[in-house]
């Protein structure tokens, strides 16, 4: 068993779906709605469904968009009994690529509770990864912009794995 209460991964995601209504997440409720509102992604979504299985009276929140307008910077919390999670998605390069969506984006995931709670928590969380969501495109803007190393982002996935 691993001794720890706060955890912080960090993700890439593959996909930008789903994309969630901000007003109904202002409200604590997970509702999909058209491109545009927040886009939640792959990872957003896996990590909410865990929090889910771990305790289906999660409740989620949106709390802050940096950027006025932009569906990729935001601040959501998903919090249950025992467990706290605030998912952060920001961009650390832009691109004008076709794949733009996905591009320069990565997601920080903070995790809160007791032992107990996070290892229970990891052991469904990485149930929804076949491998560590970790293939960050230019590392050396990722590091500055979250101002943490690629050891340690590699370090805290082996942590879920062993989970």
């Amino acid at each position: 068993m691993i001794f720890i209460n706060k955890l912080i991964l960090y993700a890439k995601p593959i996909n930008t779906n789903p994309h969630l209504s901000k007003r109904s997440l202002k409200k604590g409720i997970y509702k999909e709605a058209e491109f545009g509102q927040v886009a939640f992604t792959d990872i957003g979504q896996k990590v909410y469904e865990s929090a889910k299985e771990f305790n289906e009276k999660t409740k989620i929140k949106f709390l802050y968009s940096k950027v006025p307008g932009t569906i990729f910077n935001w601040d959501i919390d998903i919090n249950s009994d025992f467990l706290k999670i605030r998912l952060i998605s920001r961009r650390y390069f832009d691109t004008w690529q076709p794949d733009y969506g996905r591009r320069g984006l990565a997601i920080k995931i903070t995790i809160i509770g007791d032992n107990d709670s996070i290892n229970k928590y990891l052991k469904i969380l990485k149930t929804k990864f076949k491998n560590s969501p970790i293939d960050f495109e230019k590392w050396d803007k990722f590091e500055k912009m979250f101002n943490v190393d690629k050891y340690e982002v590699e370090a805290n996935w082996r942590i879920v794995e062993q989970s």
